[in-house]
C-alpha cells in the first residue's frame, strides 16, 4: 500500500447521517468510498460533549489498517467561517444559541445564553455589580422594594 492509499484510509471526510447522544457516536457516511455508513465515536475535548448537526461535514481519523476510529468534528472553511476573527479573544459556541468568550486585552468575559442558572453554595465578588434592569432576591425586588414603618421616601440605614 503506498502512503496515498495509507493517508486515504486513515483520514476520512463524511456526513453525519444519524446521531446517537446517549453513546456519543455518530453516524457517518463517508465522501470517498461507496460503503455503508460507519458508526464512530466523537472524539471529546476533556470531557466536552458537542455533537455536530445532522448533515456536518466531519474529519474522521482511523487507526491504519483498522477500522477503529473517532470523529474529530468540523473544521473552519469558505462555508464554515469562524465566529471571532482576532487571535486575542478566545471564543466558544455553545450549542445555537450561546456562546462565551475572553478577550485578553480587556480582559473581559461575556457569556451570552438566553438564561444564565449558577448552581452554588455561595457567590461572591469584590467588585461591585451592575444591572441594567431589576435584582431580585427571592421575591424582592431592588427596583419596586418599598420600606414601612415610616422609612418610605426616606434614606435607610445600615442594618445593626
Amino acid at each position: 500500500m503506498n502512503i496515498l492509499n495509507m493517508l486515504k484510509s486513515v483520514i476520512r471526510l463524511g456526513t453525519v447521517t444519524a446521531i446517537y447522544d446517549e453513546r456519543g457516536y455518530l453516524q457517518v457516511t463517508f465522501f470517498d468510498k461507496d460503503e455503508t455508513p460507519r458508526d464512530v465515536p466523537m472524539f471529546s475535548f476533556v470531557q466536552e460533549y458537542n455533537m455536530p448537526e445532522m448533515k456536518d461535514t466531519v474529519l474522521c481519523i482511523f487507526l491504519p489498517g483498522s477500522p477503529e476510529g473517532f470523529c474529530l468534528g468540523k473544521w473552519f472553511s469558505v462555508d464554515n467561517k469562524p465566529p471571532v476573527n482576532k487571535r486575542t479573544v478566545w471564543f466558544k459556541g455553545l450549542r445555537k444559541n450561546g456562546s462565551m468568550s475572553f478577550d485578553d486585552e480587556t480582559e473581559t468575559l461575556t457569556i451570552k445564553a438566553k438564561h444564565i442558572v449558577f448552581q452554588a453554595e455561595d457567590i461572591t465578588t469584590p467588585a461591585s455589580i451592575t444591572a441594567d434592569n431589576d435584582i431580585k432576591s427571592g421575591s424582592i425586588s431592588l427596583t419596586l422594594h418599598i420600606h414601612g414603618n415610616g422609612n418610605q421616601g426616606q434614606d435607610t440605614t445600615q442594618p445593626k
